[in-house]
């Protein structure tokens, strides 16, 4: 599915980013899974016989989940009434929120970022790798161009050149493998080339 990605300039940098980014994304995903056992640890250790929503690894889990997205589990009359009256609890969620949305959102962010710069990098060095119309137009004016001087056709060039037995190609062996083209044409195609 991936080669079918090729063919758009576009896509071809979204899946190089991220195949660039693997590695660290992996590095990423233990770190994240790593902090979120540690405070999920912390908080069933320090508030599983006050608080029900820690009462599991589950249940403390999906709280923690929830306040990462920032909604607060109904405890009281006024939502998160109880859980700001708690200086402990207000100080773990803080931290909690700190830690996951803060720092590891920054390391993901510069993670794909790094991994954008070096693709578009080497997209930069790439000559073949140009805008969709500038292609378009190289196509065109390179079909225009083999009519004119009547170069064989792309197919008919790659095979007769999967025949030489040689893996450097010169004047003589394009002469061999293409007798009918003119003298003057096949110059003129090693001088673009």
């Amino acid at each position: 599915m991936c080669d079918m990605t090729h063919f758009y300039v576009w896509c071809v940098q979204v899946v190089h980013t991220i195949s660039m980014a693997a590695g660290n994304l992996w590095h990423f995903a233990i770190l994240f899974f790593v902090l979120n056992f540690g405070f999920i640890a912390l908080g069933m250790a320090q508030f599983a016989t006050e608080r029900e929503e820690f009462s599991t690894p589950v249940r403390s889990f999906e709280t923690l989940w929830e306040a990462l997205l920032g909604s607060m589990l109904e405890s009281g009359a006024i939502p998160s009434a109880r859980w700001s009256f708690n200086p402990l609890i207000f100080i773990y969620l803080i931290c909690y929120n700190f830690f996951m949305f803060m720092i590891m959102l920054n390391f993901i962010i510069a993670i794909i970022s790094d991994a954008y710069i070096k693709v578009m990098e080497s997209v930069v060095d790439f000559e073949a790798e140009q805008e969709f119309f500038t292609d378009v137009i190289s196509v065109i004016f390179m079909s225009v161009k083999s009519l004119v001087l009547r170069w064989p056709a792309h197919r008919e060039l790659i095979d007769g050149l999967k025949q030489c037995p040689r893996t450097n190609v010169d004047y003589g062996v394009l002469r061999r493998v293409f007798p009918q083209w003119k003298l003057r044409f096949s110059i003129f195609f090693f001088e673009l080339c």
